[in-house]
């Protein structure tokens, strides 16, 4: 709440931190702006004052237009950059490829925008940044159910946990911990987790195991400029971010009567839809190299043309044909860590003449 900018980049509070929305609202009500950016126009952009909608897979081109204003505008810190970060001459070079002209070819994101939440970020102060994370955890831990999970949280030796108890978190909801001040506010004692202790725009570590030491966008294994023959035969992205009421595949197997999963949709564009003669409830057959499956289609003018989406996700045995929207998903793993790359996804879409 006290912070003057809410970056919700990424992510969708609404269905995956409901508990960040009073917060959101509440910083609001103080004066801070929100910042929406997702290729989806989600639920929060309602209460957004800013809403950006990348192409699938430019965020780091997105992240370093908006460094190449900062930077070449001067709007940082330069007594903090100075005593506090590494590698900053390193990284004024880098952002230099990154123009916000570029970048808008990137991204699809026009320059104008690019620029004004670039400096929206820099002036805003303090600001507090929410971003998406998709992993494949597999430890044993995470079979945990909640109660275990608290009562773990609970048994911790701590100042912090004196006082709170099981019972008293059912009668009260949310405590507070018992911590010092208003609230806690990271790195305030500029103390950071590096090997130099400082943040590093340029990493040795990085750069020892592999990896581009500095940031970098990398095109995606399917688009236009890595790919340009698949791009041709299978044009559109296909993401599948969280359902609403999933958790992941949690739950599909119990009805939703009058919500948005009451059977598996395909939301598309209307101008891909009016190209192949799709209308809102049509079923469709949505196809690549890898597999196939059959949707709802849902037409509309809220995601950019060339981009699809399937909340995910439907159980096979609960989707027309025996088959969800995973057998059209890649099998790659990220370059960093291992995760997966589900929504590096480009499929063809045709209208199929089954009744509904």
């Amino acid at each position: 709440p006290q912070s003057k900018l809410v970056i919700s980049w990424g992510t969708n509070p609404y269905y995956t931190n409901i508990h960040q929305i009073p917060l959101i609202k509440e910083a609001k009500k103080n004066g801070a702006l929100h910042v929406v950016i997702n290729p989806d126009k989600i639920k929060s952009v309602e209460m957004a004052d800013l809403f950006i909608q990348p192409t699938p897979g430019s965020d780091a081109a997105l992240a370093l237009g908006v460094m190449n204003v900062i930077i070449n505008e001067s709007l940082y810190d330069s007594d903090f950059v100075e005593n506090h970060t590494e590698g900053f001459a390193a990284l004024s070079e880098r952002v230099q490829e990154h123009s916000p002209e570029k970048v808008e070819a990137i991204t699809g994101v026009d320059e104008e925008t690019i620029r004004k939440f670039a400096v929206i970020y820099a002036d805003s102060k303090p600001s507090f940044i929410t971003l998406a994370k998709s992993m494949d955890f597999q430890d044993r831990c995470f079979d945990d159910s909640a109660i275990d999970i608290i009562n773990s949280a609970l048994g911790i030796d701590s100042s912090y946990l004196q006082g709170i108890t099981l019972e008293r978190l059912r009668n009260d909801g949310v405590t507070r911990l018992n911590m010092p001040g208003e609230f806690h506010m990271p790195y305030k004692d500029l103390k950071f987790y590096t090997p130099s202790g400082k943040i590093e725009f340029y990493s040795e570590k990085m750069k020892r195991d592999g990896y581009n030491p500095l940031p970098a966008h990398i095109f995606i294994e399917e688009g236009p400029l890595t790919s340009p023959d698949l791009c041709k035969k299978h044009p559109i992205y296909l993401l599948t971010p969280l359902a609403k009421s999933f958790l992941n595949s949690n739950f599909a197997n119990i009805g939703n009567p009058g919500s948005e999963e009451e059977k598996p949709i395909l939301e598309l564009n209307s101008l891909d839809a009016g190209r192949r003669g799709v209308k809102t409830g049509d079923k469709v057959r949505v196809f690549n190299e890898r597999g196939e499956c059959t949707l709802w289609a849902s037409v509309g003018d809220y995601l950019k043309e060339g981009v699809a989406i399937n909340k995910s996700i439907w159980w096979n045995n609960l989707s027309p044909g025996g088959c969800n929207s995973n057998q059209t998903t890649p099998d790659r793993l990220a370059d960093m860590g291992g995760g997966s790359t589900y929504n590096t996804n480009l499929v063809q879409i045709e209208k199929l003449n089954d009744p509904v």
